[in-house]
């Protein structure tokens, strides 16, 4: 479970890299 929390800030941050 604590995996998928990581996934899904790595996501956000590679959203936000992406937005920038």
């Amino acid at each position: 479970m604590m995996s998928s929390h990581r996934v899904a800030v790595q996501l956000l941050k590679l959203l936000k890299r992406v937005n920038l």
